[in-house]
């Protein structure tokens, strides 16, 4: 089981020496995560590219003294890793609090900051890094292989008959199919190309007491002409019509199993009318031929939902629909059901990996998955399915990355470009990311009365880091003079008055 790390990147071998003690004093031996140490960033940088899905954490101090001419900066190492991976937290270690560094640590994208100090130090680090982990695993935990199963979580009534999903209206509709399946009852199954048509009936078969009998699927898209459809249901005689060879009709050869005709909004009115009659009456008569035959079928019909309208405009009978419809079952789109896009993926690629012992495992990175869940499917599971197939094999790597799918995926309507293109620039994390340390600050400040000791209390911070840190974010000289008028004045009127003017301020901080 692979697990997730945390990297600190610091030249100083005493300081990394005090992190271990820190961390096993912390954590114990035996840690939820891996931990690595460099002395460079480059170092770090490289590690992260070998496998950058599984770091969760970066410790960066900020001067790295290579020698008495050149000094490199880890904050220009801030990006770079981004790059590799977006979600990677990076916490910026220093003893250096002045409002420059702070702006260039928050300029290139840094998360969080980490005063060097012997006292509070493991306390702060217990947290950082329980705090990013837990983030991480809700992220990426099905990703590394860490959490259970999406697919262990189908319903029973679904694995019975076969069907990946964990939708509401999908168990629904299992559970329907297992309590009439013994029934002769038709079955009239709504839904659009690919969302599983077929695959409810055969469950349908399979689960009846017909089950060792045939199980025939007729398309009636295939049959443009009433005595072609009429001949394949009903059998023929020789010379019946233009083509005609005496042939055995489906419905006779199923006899005591059940038929399943798909698209029946595609049947002539010609065909409807035998179709209406042999449920009523359920006998066949070849065409051309003049004898009678008694036929036990189970009767199962698909359509897309459009049929209803058909109804209504006079184009299919009412009289057969409601025939067809004694039991009724609604397949929701993929795209109404997009939850079960990742347990769909996680299927087809378990699917794959019997064919593909000379290759490693495809994972979707959550940024994929991401675009997956998406997009609008309008060929709903099957059009999903073949991409997944499509990926397993172009795929060279063991990660479908969005540029695999951009490259690769052939999605109608360019979705997965318009989804790549809402991902978020550095510079829109960047400003987010300054946003909300400044929200977390001033709510802080707020529920603190307004005080600056406690409120750098509660933040775990030196007030000297505080002042420092809300100087680079703006908001300082608002908060101070809240701060010393308050102290002048008792809490008294002219407070208030101070008060509402910086509420305003951080109203429209807060409001952003």
């Amino acid at each position: 089981m692979e697990q997730p790390r945390v990297i600190f990147v610091d030249d100083e071998s005493c300081f990394r020496d005090g992190l271990k003690i820190s961390l096993d004093s912390a954590f114990g031996a035996e840690r939820a995560f891996d931990v690595e140490f460099h002395s460079h960033p480059e170092l770090a940088l490289d590690s992260i590219k070998k496998n950058p899905f599984n770091v969760f954490l970066v410790f960066m101090d900020h001067h790295f003294h290579e020698s008495k001419e050149k000094t490199t900066l880890g904050a220009d190492f801030i990006r770079p890793i981004k790059r590799v991976n977006s979600y990677i937290e990076i916490v910026m270690m220093s003893s250096d609090t002045t409002p420059e560094s702070l702006r260039l640590w928050l300029k290139n994208g840094a998360d969080k900051f980490l005063y060097k100090e012997f006292v509070g130090q493991q306390e702060k680090l217990q947290i950082f890094i329980t705090e990013a982990l837990t983030k991480f695993r809700s992220k990426f935990n099905g990703f590394l292989g860490n959490s259970s199963r999406r697919i262990s979580q189908v319903p029973e009534s679904l694995k019975k008959i076969g069907v990946v999903s964990l939708d509401r209206e999908m168990k629904a509709a299992a559970d329907l199919v297992l309590q009439t399946a013994k029934s002769d009852l038709s079955v009239l199954i709504y839904g659009e190309t690919g969302t599983g048509k077929e695959l409810f009936a055969r469950a349908i078969h399979q689960n009846s007491d017909r089950k060792d009998k045939q199980f025939r699927t007729i398309d009636c898209t295939q049959f443009k002409k009433s005595e072609l459809i009429a001949s394949e249901l009903f059998g023929s005689e020789k010379g019946a019509f233009t083509g005609a060879e005496s042939k055995i009709g489906l419905l006779e050869v199923a006899n005591g199993g059940t038929v399943f005709l798909d698209e029946v909004h595609h049947l002539s009115d010609e065909a409807q009318a035998m179709l209406l009659r042999f449920i009523q009456d359920r006998k066949v008569r070849r065409v051309g031929g003049s004898v009678e035959k008694h036929v036990d079928v189970r009767l199962v019909f698909a359509a897309k939902p459009h049929l209803k309208v058909l109804v209504d405009e006079d184009k299919f009978l009412a009289d057969l629909i409601y025939r067809m419809k004694q039991i009724k079952i609604d397949l929701p789109t993929l795209a109404k059901r997009p939850n079960d896009v990742e347990v769909l993926c996680e299927f087809f690629l378990e699917k794959r990996r019997p064919s593909q012992s000379d290759s490693v495992p495809k994972q979707l990175h959550p940024d994929s998955l991401d675009i997956l869940r998406s997009y609008s499917w309008p060929g709903n599971v099957r059009e999903l399915e073949n991409l997944i197939e499509r990926l397993s094999v172009l795929v060279s790597g063991p990660i479908i990355l969005p540029e695999h799918i951009e490259k690769y995926g052939e999605l109608e309507g360019a979705a997965s470009t318009e989804k790549v293109a809402t991902l978020e620039s550095l510079e829109q994390m960047n400003a987010r990311h300054e946003n909300e340390v400044r929200t977390l600050i001033l709510r802080t400040y707020q529920a603190s009365d307004y005080n600056l000791s406690e409120t750098s209390r509660k933040l775990g911070v030196a007030r000297s880091s505080l002042r420092s840190q809300c100087q680079a974010l703006g908001i300082w000289e608002s908060m101070d003079v809240v701060s010393r008028k308050d102290q002048a004045n008792g809490k008294g009127e002219l407070r208030r008055m101070v008060d509402n003017s910086v509420r305003m301020v951080m109203s429209a901080v807060l409001d952003n």
